[in-house]
């Protein structure tokens, strides 16, 4: 179901220059600067991201199968896995949300 309120607004700021959204500037520029930074994991929810990440990654080759997701260090965790059930890649994963290397079909 439609949202009935976001064409209101669209409409209104047209006759009124803009004026009409002065009051959800700081509302939009906190929207946008935490989009711009960057997100951090913890324990398991780094874990689970990784495995995530380097399943999109892998999945423009083929069906993927993660195997194993283990710790390297406090900040990475490797994801390992196979893609069609014969090619195995290998993937590093960031706390800070980056894949720093991939090693695979």
């Amino acid at each position: 179901m439609r949202n009935p309120i976001l064409p209101l607004l669209l409409a209104a700021a047209l006759p009124l220059g803009g004026c009409a959204f002065v009051p959800f500037a700081p509302v939009l520029a906190d929207a946008v600067n935490s989009a711009r930074q960057p997100r951090t994991f913890e324990g398991q929810d780094l874990a689970a991201a990784g495995a995530e990440a380097c399943r999109a990654r892998a999945a423009r080759f083929g069906r993927v199968n993660i195997t194993s997701v283990q710790p390297v260090g406090t900040d990475v965790v490797q994801v390992s896995g196979t893609i069609d059930g014969t090619r195995g890649f290998v993937c590093n994963f960031n706390r800070d949300g980056r894949i720093t290397g991939y090693r695979g079909s």
